[in-house]
Parts: C-alpha cells; structure tokens; sequence
C-alpha cells in the first residue's frame, strides 16, 4: 500500500494551504509499517522538515487534538477514519481498502499558543461534557437495568413464560420457569431452533409452526405435566415480512385440572342422580327448579321438559306449601340443614302421595343462599305399613296379656322340666354307677370262677369231667363279656370312657382278631376272609384294645346273623388329610351274606338295647349293646359309622334277573340280601421307633414261583399281594380244574414250585386237586401248602404226608404264610420267635419273689394265691388295707399287690399310708405297688400312679400279664431257682 498520492503536508495561517508534499522535502521522516491479518498499520514517526522537527507525542484520536513541540511550536491536525493507537511513539494510520488523508498545518506562534489555549478550555469542556454524558448514561443504563431486572423479577416469579423467535423459528429470548415442560436449563434453549426444543412435544410445536407462519394464535399447549395458555403475536417489517413472533405463556395447569377435574365430578353427580331411587332437587329462592332427576319426575308423575318451568310449591297441598314456607324461612335465618321431614305432595296424576323431604342451603362464594336443594323420598308405602302396624300394634296388646298368662304358665312348665331334667341326669348318673358298682361285684365272682376253672383244667381229669369244666369255662366268659359291654356302656353314659392311643401294627391286629373268630365260622362253614390295601401302613399309632373291640363286635355281629356264604372284611386308607399331615384315615367295611337290615330299622340298630327285631333277641340273643358301643368307640376315634343292606352281590345281582324276568317265569329263592358295615377312623403315624420286622432274607424266595388255589376272589388277592411285597412270582386259579390246566406250564418255571391250596372249594376240594396234582408228571416236586378255615378232618390220614408238605388255618397272618413257606424250602431263618427263645435260654432263671397281696374277697384271694405259687412265689395274704400297712412295717416284700376296693382301709389309703412310712423313715428303697381293679375303667390309671402307685393290672388275672409285670420288679443278685 502506498501513501505518496495519498497524504500531503500543509501550512495554514489565516487559511488551509498545502505546503509540502510528503514524502518530498521532508527530512529524516521514518516510516514504519506492520501487517496483522487485512489490517496494516503505517507508524510515522519524527516527520522532520528544513526548519524545524515536530515530535508526536502521543496519538491524535480527535479532530481537535494538537500537540507543542520545543524547538519550533506549531499545530498538527489530523482526520481520519478509525485510528488505531499502537504506542506512545508513533501515530498509527488505518486504512483497510481504501486511502487515508494526513495533513499536517504550519501555524504562527502565537497563533499555536492561541490555538493551545483555545485547545485546553475545549479539551476542558470536552472532558467534562464526557463526564457528564458519562455519568447520565451510566445513571441511564442502571434504571435500564433495575428495570429489566425488575421485570426479569416480575416474569420469574409469576407462572407467565416470555420468549422470542426471530423469522427462523430460532429462540431468541427466554424469560420465565419453562422448566416444567421442558428440563433444560433457560441459557440452553436460548439460541436453539424451535423444532429442537419441542422435538419431542407434536402437538405444542405444530401450534407454534402457525405462529411462524404469520398467524396470531391464542392457544392451549399441552404437556405431560404442564399445561400453558400462550399468546403468539408475529411482528413484520415495513415490506411486510415476518421478523419476528413474540410469545406469552401463562401456566394453567392447575386451572384447567380444577376445571377438569370439576366437570369429572359434575358429570359423576349427575350419573348419581339418574341412579339413586330417591328423588333429588335444586330450587332458587323463589321455589323454581333448577335441578332434578328423573327419580322426582317418577314420584310427582310428570315429565322432566314440564317439570323445568314449574314451581316446587305446585306440586303440594296447601298444608304441605306452608310447613314447606315455614322451612325455608329457618333455613334462610339460620343457615342449616332441616332434617327429612314428611309432606303431602300433589301428583300430576291427581293422586296424593306422602313424601319424605330434607331441604339443604345452597350458598355462593360470597356466602349468601342463593336456594335449596334435598331429597324427596315416596313413603306412601311406609306409611301405609305404620297404619297396618298401628292396627297390628293394638291386636299384639291384646294378644300380649295372653301371651303373658301363657308365658308364666310355659315359665313354670319349664322349671319343672329342668327338676325332672336334674332327676333324669342324676337318675342317669345313678344308673351309670349302679351299672359299673354292679359289674365290679358281678366280675369279683366271675373271675373267681374263670380262675378257678382254669386250675382245675390244669390237673388231671376225666373227659366227662373236662367237658363239665370247658363249659363253665365257656359260658363264664359268655356271661364276662355281656358284663364287660355294660361296664363299657356304663363308662360311655358317665363321660369316663377314653382311648389309650400306642403304636401298634394293624395287619397284626386284624390277623389276630380274625383269627381269633375263625373256630366260631369253621364251625358254620362259614368263609372267614380279609383285605388290607397296600397303602395302608404297617405302623400306625391310636388305641388297638378298641379298635379290636369294634372289629370283635362287627364280625361278631355278622357271624351271628349269616347262615351261609362269607364274611368279609375290607381295610383301605382315605385320601390323606393335607391340613393334618399327621393322620391317616382307615375305612373298615364288614361285608356279610346274612339276613340283611330292613331299611326302616337300620337308623336304630346304632341306638342302646335295640336291635333290628325284637324276634332276633329271642332267636339269636345279644343285648344289643355291641352296635352302640362300637358307634359310640367310632366317634371317639373322630370318625362315623354307618351301614348298607342289602350289600350281597349275589342277592343283587338275583334281583336284578328277578326284575328282568318275564312275568310267566317262576320266582326262584333270592340268596340273604347281606350288610355292609362301613367305618372310617383317625389314627395317626407312629410316635416311638418303627416295629421292627423279622430278620429274614427274602431274596430267597425270589426264584421259586408260587400258584395260588383259591374259589374266594378276596383271599387270591391278599395272597398275590402279599407274593408280590417278597417279590415272588405268583399265578392265581379260581378253582381246581384251573389249577390242573396251568400246572404244566407252572412245572416247567425253574426253582421250587410251590402250592397254595383252599381246602374248601366248590366241586373239588383242596385234597382231591393235591391227589391230581401229585400223579401229574413232576407233581412229585411240588411243595403243596393246605390253606383250610376248620380243622382237616380225612378218612385216610395216612396219606396226607404223601400229599401236603404243610397247612395253615385261615385267616392267614403274612408271619404264619412266610414261616410256612421257608419250612417246606427246608429254610430256616431267625424270626421273633427264635430270638425270643434263644433270649429265654440266654436269660437267668427267674428269682422267687416275696410278695404282700392285699384282697378282702376270699375267691381272689385263694385265685391270686395259688397262680403267685405256681410260679414259684412267697404269698402273705392280708385281707384289708390296714392289715397290709401293718405287715408291710413288720416285713420286707419285694412287691405288694394291693385291690383297690377294700374294707376298713381302701387301696389307695394304704398306699398313701406306705409312702409316707417310707419318707419318715429315710427309706432309699421304694416297695413296688401294683393296684388290682375290677373297675378298668379310663382314668382309674393315672388315678393309681397319682396316689404313688407303680403299676395297674384289672381283673381278671391273665396269667402272662401277671407274669411280666413280676418279671419287672426281679431283684438285682443272684438269682433262686424258681421250684
């Protein structure tokens, strides 16, 4: 850039002239130029002509600016456009793109000091104006800033929102808490287009685009937790083109919620009304309706359109208008509610109705009523129903001093109930002790009897002698067990009777007790058989005396009543109990053929001294206690008994072909309808350790097969299952030519084949199938077991060797059929049995006992005497409880067996007596008690081991309870041999 053509130098005095151009004459004028970017700056410094040299001081900014010089003063003037300064020791020249003017004027001396003069008063003035312009713009531009800031303040803390866009749609200003709506921070949003900001709002954005687009817009912009109602207001230029739109938004998301929240209510109040039955009103000072529902249109009978314009005070009777008035009036004065109260209302239809009215103020939001509102109930009915009960109310009065006169005759009748109720209880009671009173004197003798019966069977005698005694024997523990069901009895009607649970195994039990009544079917050539499910368990804990009880009673009961066929009896296991996990449910079902249970009788069967026909007591005798007393032990056990009859299949099923059978056809003799007796009892799992089985090696059963001969479907079941528990391989015939057919495919299985044979079947019995199947070939292998329910009884003993290998009497316990089959395998195995022998043979001979027995009766005394000596013990005999407290202090005893019931001194004061003896004597020995009780009765147990007792045996003496009770209470030493 050149500045030869561009600047010049000057003289001016009186006027402007051009002195000298520069650069030309001028001398020692340096130049220095320095290039940034586009913008160059040329410094010039010490510009120095002929006559004199002008320094520049500093730089000259303002048209006005001069400076004085030492040597030669004079004037520098200089204008230019945007001078820069760079230092004190040039003046910069700025010039981007195009030419700049330095004149220089050459003034007089006087003139410059004029001119310096001048210069300073206008530098004065010039300073202090700027001080002032200064000064009033800072005083400006702070109430400018108060004011923003003080509408910032305003806009801040008010729910109004103020922003700007320019053409664009780019947000140029921002004031407010848009915050809410959207969670950036205000110096974020400013500067950002308005798509990017509400990027994420549709609805909001798409309003604002009508804003852009030159549109005023008065509108709602909805966001999810904000609500505003914004004004949009364009701006344009004079061309009329959008410049910018300037925006107000007012927060009324509260607002519009209330409003909507309002009208939620407003429509749910209305859908109430249409609901309710009552009719509901809003009337205006002047009783005109404002509001009502369709409920007051059905009681007033008129049409909701006719009833807009009406009156209130239209629609009742004149008495009912000014009770309605009077109302009002109270409301008015003392702004409250006025309860229902009733008025006569005047249908549209003509009729008259009673209705129920509340009348409500209605106030504004000055508190002033403005009308009323309530509900209008139709109690035409009740009223109605109150005449009805007025007049209901004066018949009840009359007939109330008769029901009094009734009520104290029913008073006194009722006193005298509970006297004779008392009576019968106590009666009840009386009977109940006089029974069990009774049985315990009736059982002394008895059992005198039974004893002595039996040591006379033990010594030697006659056959016609023996036959005597067998049926004293017999018919005694006949008239034992009716004294027994009437002690039971007894005990049931006097509250005393309860279970003593243990652990014990069922299939023992029922095997035992079934067994126990097979000499009695035998001998009726009755069928005797049993059934346990597999599911049922082998353990199980609850009271076995009992239980057995029920099954001696049921089966008992049906051998009594069955002529022919089989009695059977059937035990499964219920579904398990999921709420006690501890019970197991049993069902028993005793099924017979016998003479069946008329169904009008069988409710009554269960009762006390009732049977189904008072011609059965006479023909087949009982007392009739045995039912009772076994439904009575059944819910004791917390369960039911029931039964069913007819129940035989076979009786059935002839009925069934008598129905079917033509009407010419003969009627052949049906077969005994039978019973069916069902029970269910709880019992529980067992509480103590497992009953533990024999020791035996089964596996050794496992390669020989068995057959099984038997007519009865139930017994080839039980036998098969239990075949199938050893894992034994078992095939099953229904009668002997079946058996015969499958023998030679049985001979050809390997191992030891073994037969299981009935003896009583149909056709061919058990002997004449053994005879055919040992002159079969390879029927000499055969190990045949007779299974027979009665004694065998042959012509030809002698043969029966050659034929069987063993037999069993039915019903079979699993023990006996296991024992049967390893002896015929010539197997032998350690069972309970063994070691229980080779424990008594390990075991040290029994040590001879001196013992005290207390008993006033003198049968059981001579009884109990002479079984303690039989088994080899000393005897003292005392013959009351003060005689037994008398020896026992003079004398050692080992044990003392002391009766309850004794005169002078009972049982249990006796023993009292010894135990208190026993502590004032220091004694470390404690004398063994046992208590001997006719009674055995629940209760009389834990009543002996409270009053110190140590032991309990009831009458009548069993020989081997009595035995292991003494073997407890051995002396420790060396043992005497028992003589």
């Amino acid at each position: 850039m050149s500045l030869v053509n561009t600047m010049r130098i000057g003289r001016c005095l009186g006027g402007r002239k051009v002195v000298k151009k520069w650069p030309g004459s001028v001398e020692g004028c340096r130049l220095e130029k320095k290039s940034r970017g586009d913008v160059q700056k040329i410094f010039v410094k010490n510009i120095t002509f002929p006559d004199c040299t002008w320094s520049f001081l500093f730089p000259f900014i303002s048209p006005f600016a001069s400076l004085i010089d030492s040597f030669s003063p004079g004037h520098v003037q200089t204008q230019m456009l945007n001078c820069l300064w760079a230092g004190r020791e040039g003046l910069p020249v700025y010039s981007p793109g195009r030419p700049g003017r330095l004149e220089i004027f050459l003034m007089h001396p006087l003139a410059a000091a004029l001119v310096g003069l001048l210069f300073l008063v206008g530098l004065t003035l010039i300073v202090y104006n700027l001080w002032r312009v200064t000064r009033q713009k800072k005083r400006v531009e702070q109430k400018l800033s108060e004011k923003e800031q003080q509408l910032r303040d305003i806009i801040t803390s008010t729910p109004v929102v103020v922003f700007q866009l320019n053409d664009q749609g780019v947000l140029t200003v921002l004031e407010g808490k848009p915050n809410a709506a959207y969670n950036t921070p205000v110096e974020q949003l400013v500067g950002l287009p308005i798509e990017k900001v509400l990027k994420d709002y549709p609805e909001p954005l798409a309003q604002i685009r009508r804003a852009l687009s030159g549109q005023p817009l008065h509108t709602m912009l909805r966001f999810p937790k904000l609500i505003l109602e914004t004004h949009l207001i364009p701006k344009f230029d004079e061309q009329g083109k959008l410049m910018k739109v300037n925006g107000v938004a007012y927060d009324v998301t509260a607002r519009v919620r209330a409003e909507e929240e309002i009208r939620r209510r407003e429509a749910r109040y209305r859908s109430i009304l249409a609901t309710i039955e009552e009719g509901y009103y809003e009337i205006d000072l002047d009783g005109n309706f404002v509001l009502f529902n369709d409920a007051l249109c059905r009681i007033l009978t008129i049409d909701a359109s006719q009833l807009a314009s009406q009156n209130i005070r239209c629609f009742m009777t004149s008495e009912a208008e000014k009770q309605f008035k009077k109302l009002t009036a109270q409301v008015l004065e003392n702004y409250n509610n006025v309860k229902a109260c009733e008025l006569q209302l005047q249908c549209e239809d003509g009729r008259v109705v009673y209705g129920e009215i509340s009348i409500s103020p209605i106030v504004n939001d000055e508190g002033q009523i403005i009308g009323f509102r309530g509900i209008v109930r139709d109690v035409s009915d009740r009223k109605a129903a109150e005449e009805r009960l007025r007049q209901y109310t004066a018949d009840l009065e009359m007939t109330k001093m008769v029901l009094e006169e009734q009520a104290q005759e029913l008073a006194e009748t009722i006193e005298e109930l509970q006297q004779a109720k008392a009576k019968v209880e106590e009666a009840t009671r009386a009977k109940s002790e006089f029974l069990a009173n009774m049985s315990h004197e009736i059982r002394t003798p008895l059992n005198g009897i039974i004893g002595m019966t039996e040591l006379a069977l033990g010594t030697p005698l006659n056959a016609e002698q023996r036959e005597y005694l067998n049926i004293v024997k017999t018919s005694s523990e006949a008239l034992l067990t009716i004294i027994n069901d009437i002690l039971d009895f007894s005990k049931i009607e006097a509250g005393k009777l309860e279970l003593d649970p243990v652990d014990f195994a069922l299939r023992d039990l029922v095997a035992e007790t079934m067994k126990s009544l097979a000499i009695k079917a035998s001998q009726k050539n009755l069928e005797l058989v049993y059934a346990v499910d597999p599911e049922v368990p082998e353990q199980l804990n609850g009271d076995p005396v009992r239980l057995r009880q029920i099954l001696v009673n049921l089966v008992g009961n049906a051998l009594k009543f069955t002529q022919e066929g089989e009695i059977r009896l059937e035990v499964r296991r219920l579904q398990r109990n999921k709420e006690d996990s501890e019970a197991v449910f049993l069902q028993f079902t005793v099924l017979d053929t016998g003479i069946g249970i008329p169904k009008d009788k069988q409710a009554r069967i269960f009762e006390a001294f009732q049977q189904a026909d008072g011609s059965m007591t006479r023909q087949f005798g009982g007392t009739g206690l045995g039912l009772s007393i076994s439904a009575r032990l059944v819910e004791l056990m917390e369960g039911r008994i029931w039964v069913e009859s007819p129940a035989n299949p076979a009786y059935l099923a002839a009925l069934e072909q008598q129905t079917i059978r033509c009407p010419d056809q003969k009627d052949e003799a049906l077969p005994p309808p039978g019973s069916a007796f069902h029970f269910v009892v709880k019992l529980k799992h067992p509480v103590g350790t497992s009953h533990q089985k024999p020791n035996v090696d089964l596996t050794i059963l496992q390669p020989h097969p068995v057959l099984i001969v038997d007519d009865n479907s139930v017994n080839r079941r039980y036998l098969q299952d239990l075949c199938r528990s050893w894992n034994v391989e078992a095939r099953a015939a229904s009668s002997g030519p079946e058996a015969l057919a499958l023998l030679p495919a049985f001979l050809q299985k390997s191992g030891q084949p073994i037969v299981l044979l009935d003896m009583q079947m149909p056709d061919m019995d058990g002997l004449a199938v053994a005879k055919q199947m040992r002159t079969s070939p390879g029927g000499e292998r055969l190990k045949i077991i007779l299974l027979t329910s009665a004694g065998l009884q042959v012509t030809n003993p002698e043969e029966l060797p050659h034929l069987l290998d063993g037999f069993l009497l039915k019903p079979i316990k699993p023990s006996e059929l296991l024992d049967a089959i390893f002896n015929v395998l010539e197997s032998k195995v350690e069972t309970h049995a063994a070691e229980a022998a080779a424990m008594s043979k390990a075991a040290p001979q029994k040590q001879r006992l001196n013992i005290l027995l207390a008993e006033d009766n003198p049968v059981n005394q001579k009884l109990a005497v002479r079984l303690l000596e039989k088994m080899g013990h000393h005897v003292t005999l005392a013959g009351n409880g003060e005689q037994a407290v008398q020896l026992w202090e003079r004398e050692f005893f080992d044990v003392v067996l002391m009766d309850v019931q004794m005169p002078v001194m009972t049982g249990f004061e006796a023993t009292e007596a010894i135990r208190r003896l026993e502590a004032s004597k220091g004694s470390r020995r404690r004398t063994p008690i046992i208590a001997l009780t006719a009674h055995a009765m629940k209760g009389d147990r834990e009543r002996c081991l409270r009053k110190g007792m140590d032991g309990y045996l009831s009458k009548p003496l069993r020989i081997q309870e009595l035995k292991a009770v003494l073997q407890q209470y051995q002396p420790e030493g060396k043992p005497h041999p028992v003589s």
